[in-house]
């Protein structure tokens, strides 16, 4: 899951990776994704994010940095 967030005090963005997924147990339990049961969330560490925040969220411009380094040009619309 991509989160993109704003700080209000500087107007800066930040985005935060996470993911999420049904648990091990929850598949073998057979067990409904409910706000009582939610599913298990991992938040990712961007490797290659030179700025980031206190909760370890990367700013937008570092994103888009990793992004634009990772995408393969033939692969553009």
């Amino acid at each position: 899951m991509f989160e993109r967030w704003r700080r209000l005090s500087d107007n800066s963005q930040w985005i935060q990776v996470s993911l999420v997924f049904q648990t091990l147990q929850q598949m073998r339990d057979k067990t409904p994704l409910s706000l009582n049961t939610p599913p298990g969330e991992v938040k990712l560490t961007l490797a290659g994010c030179e700025e980031r925040n206190a909760q370890g969220m990367c700013s937008l411009a570092g994103f888009t940095q990793i992004v634009n380094e990772a995408r393969i040009p033939a692969c553009s619309l």
